[in-house]
C-alpha cells in the first residue's frame, strides 16, 4: 500500500534584505570596512526546513545521479540511514527509511558503477553491507556482515572502476581500536565480490583507503589513513597486485592522511593532513616525490592542517582548513604547482571562516563556500578568482550546525545546511546561473540554451532480496517557502557521483567540511561527533 506524505502549500513571501539605504549590493571581501556579521539572504528562497519530513534528518552523506534522479544518502540522528531522491530539489521521495532492513546501518554511501546504483553501509555492530539496485527503488543485498569479518565496519570512501573491475575500499578498525587493517573487495560482474587485499596492505594501522579515480600513467593509485605510522601511497596496473610508493607519511608519521591525490600538468599531487600544517608533494613518475608546500605555509600549529586541491582553467587552487577558533582558511593559487600566491586575506577577512571550498560554476564564475559556526556560513562568487563578492550570509552562527555548502543542480545554485537540532535546511538562489535566450524571426525560431548541467543516465555474497515497500513509496511534497532570514547554516561541501567515480566537478563545490571539522575535533579535542564513521575528510 502506498503511503504519501504531503505538506500543505504555503503562501510564498519574498522579503528583500536591504543593505545600506536604497542600494542593494554585494559586499566586497577585501574592503577594509568589511565585517561579516549581518545576514544576507536576498535573492534566496528557503525551500526545505526541518528535514524532509523529520527534524532528526540532520545531514546528507553524499549525492549521486541515477536514472534521471538525484539521490541523497541521509543521516538520521536516531541512527538509521535513509535514502531519498528528487528531480527538482524541492520535492523529495523517500526510497529507504529503515537502513535497508537493518536499523544498525547508521550511514549509507551511494555510488554508481556499471549502470547500477549501489549502497554501501557503515555498521559498527554487524559489519558493512553492500546492496545493488537496477531501478533505484528495489535493492538486493550482495554482501553482509563485513564479508565474514564484523570488524569491516564500513565502506570507507568511493569505490572505483579499473580494468573493468569494481574495487571497494573497506574500513577495518577505528582510531584507538586498531584491528586487522583496511581491505579491498573486488568484483568483475558487479554482483559477486571477493576479498582482494586485507590486513591494511601489510600495516593494520592503515584503517582506511582512498582511491584516486583517474589513473596516472596507466596506474591506479590509492592513499591511506594511518593514525599511528603516517599515510601511504600504493599503485597497481591490474587492480590486483599493489606496490608501495610512499611509506610513513613521506617520512613524517604526523602526516596521518595522504589525501586527496590530483593530476595537474602531467604530475601527481598529494595533500597530507598534519596538525602542524599540511604538506603538498608532487611526482612525475609516482616514485620520486618533491615537496612543494611545507607546514601549511608556516601559518602555525593547528592551522592549515588539511586542504583541497582543485584545478580550474589550467590553474591549481588550494583551499585550507584550520581548527575552529584557532585559525581561518586560506585560498592559494599556482600556475605551475610549485610557486604559490595567496588570494585575499586569511578567512576572507573573517577569522571565524575556518574552512572553504572552491569550484567553477556552469556560468563560468568562481564560487566559494565557508564553514563558520561563530557568526554564520558564507558563500562568495568571483569572475576572476581575485575580486570576490559575498552572495549568502547567515544572520549569525549556530553551534547546532554540523555542515553545509553549495551545490549546483539543473542550472540553479543551492545552499545546504545541516543542523543537529532542526534538521536539514535547503536554500535556492532564484536566479538561474545560465540564462536561456530565445530568438524568433519570421522564418525560423531558434532557442539557445547554454548549460553544462545535465542528468546523465546514471547512470561470498548474500542473495537476500530486500525491496523497500512502504518507505519506497513515501513521498514528501514540500512547497518552497521563503522566509525572512536564514536561521541556520555552516559549510560542508557535497558533490554528485557518476560512473566516473567521486570527483570535484565543475558543477559542484565539493569536499565535506562537516567531516573535516569532525576529524579536527576528534584529533584535537579527542571527541567524536555523532559517532560518524571514518574517514574524516571524504574522498572528493
Amino acid at each position: 500500500m502506498k503511503k504519501t506524505i504531503k505538506k500543505s502549500p504555503q503562501v510564498l513571501m519574498l522579503v528583500i534584505l536591504l543593505l545600506g539605504f536604497f542600494e542593494i549590493s554585494l559586499v566586497p571581501v577585501f574592503g577594509d570596512s568589511f565585517r561579516s556579521q549581518q545576514g544576507l539572504t536576498q535573492g534566496w528562497v528557503r525551500i526545505i526546513s526541518g528535514g524532509f519530513n523529520d527534524t532528526n534528518q540532520i545531514g546528507i552523506n553524499n549525492f549521486v545521479e541515477y536514472d534521471g534522479y538525484l539521490y541523497a544518502s541521509v543521516y538520521n540522528k536516531r541512527g538509521v540511514a535513509e535514502i531519498w531522491r528528487t528531480q527538482d530539489f524541492a520535492h523529495w521521495e523517500m526510497i529507504e527509511g529503515k537502513g535497508l532492513g537493518n536499523t544498525r546501518n547508521s550511514h549509507i554511501l551511494l555510488f554508481v558503477l556499471k549502470g547500477n546504483l549501489y549502497a554501501g553501509t557503515f555498521n559498527k555492530d554487524d559489519g558493512a553491507e553492500l546492496w545493488i539496485s537496477k531501478d533505484g527503488v528495489s535493492f538486493t543485498q550482495i554482501i553482509s556482515k563485513g564479508l565474514g569479518d564484523q570488524d569491516n565496519i564500513g565502506i570507507f570512501s568511493h569505490p572505483v572502476l579499473f580494468k573493468d573491475k569494481i574495487l571497494v575500499p573497506v574500513q577495518n578498525g577505528q582510531v584507538g581500536s586498531i584491528k586487522d587493517g583496511a581491505e579491498i573487495w573486488i568484483s568483475e560482474d558487479g554482483k559477486t565480490f571477493e576479498r582482494s587485499q586485507r590486513g591494511g596492505l601489510g600495516d593494520p594501522s592503515n584503517i582506511g583507503i582512498y582511491f584516486h579515480s583517474t589513473p596516472f600513467k596507466d596506474y591506479l593509485y590509492l592513499s591511506t589513513y594511518n593514525p599511528d605510522n603516517g599515510g601511504e601511497i600504493w599503485r597497481t596496473k591490474d587492480g590486483v597486485k599493489w606496490e608501495k610508493m610512499v611509506d610513513n607519511g613521506f617520512g613524517v608519521k604526523e602526516n596521518i592522511i595522504v589525501h586527496p591525490l590530483i593530476i595537474f600538468k602531467d604530475r601527481l599531487y598529494a595533500v597530507t593532513y598534519n596538525l602542524n600544517g599540511l604538506n603538498v608533494f608532487r611526482s612525475e613518475d609516482g616514485k620520486n616525490w618533491e615537496k612543494v608546500i611545507e607546514n601549511g605555509f608556516n601559518y602555525g600549529k593547528y592551522k592549515n592542517i588539511w586542504g583541497l586541491l582543485t584545478e580550474i582553467n589550467g590553474v591549481l587552487y588550494l583551499t585550507t582548513v584550520s581548527t575552529p577558533t584557532v585559525g581561518a582558511f586560506q585560498l592559494w593559487r599556482s600556475s605551475d604547482g610549485k610557486n604559490w600566491t595567496q588570494i585575499g586575506r586569511t578567512g576572507f577577512g573573517n577569522i571565524n571562516n575556518h574552512f572553504a571550498g572552491i569550484s567553477l560554476g556552469p556560468d563560468g564564475q568562481f564560487y566559494l563556500s565557508t564553514l563558520n559556526s561563530i557568526d554564520g556560513v558564507e558563500a562568495w562568487k568571483s569572475k576572476d578568482s581575485e575580486d570576490w563578492e559575498i552572495i549568502f550570509k547567515e544572520d549569525r552562527g549556530y553551534a547546532s550546525h554540523t555542515g553545509a555548502g553549495l551545490y549546483y543542480f539543473k542550472n540553479y545554485l543551492y545552499m545546504l545546511i545541516y543542523d543537529v537540532e532542526k534538521g536539514i535546511e535547503i536554500w535556492k538562489y532564484m536566479k538561474p546561473l545560465v540564462t536561456t535566450t530565445t530568438t524568433t524571426t519570421a522564418e525560423t525560431t531558434t532557442e539557445t540554451v547554454v548549460s553544462k548541467t545535465t542528468s546523465p543516465a546514471l547512470t561470498q555474497t548474500s542473495t537476500t532480496m530486500y525491496t523497500s515497500q512502504t518507505s519506497a513509496t513515501q513521498q514528501s511534497t514540500v512547497t518552497p517557502t521563503i522566509t525572512e532570514q536564514s536561521t541556520t547554516i555552516v559549510s560542508t561541501l557535497t558533490s554528485a557521483t557518476t560512473e566516473s567515480g567521486w570527483r570535484i566537478t565543475e558543477y559542484a563545490i565539493v569536499a565535506s567540511a562537516a567531516a573535516a571539522i569532525a576529524v579536527t575535533l576528534y584529533f584535537i579535542l579527542k571527541i567524536k561527533l555523532l559517532a560518524r564513521p571514518l574517514p574524516p575528510p571524504p574522498a572528493p
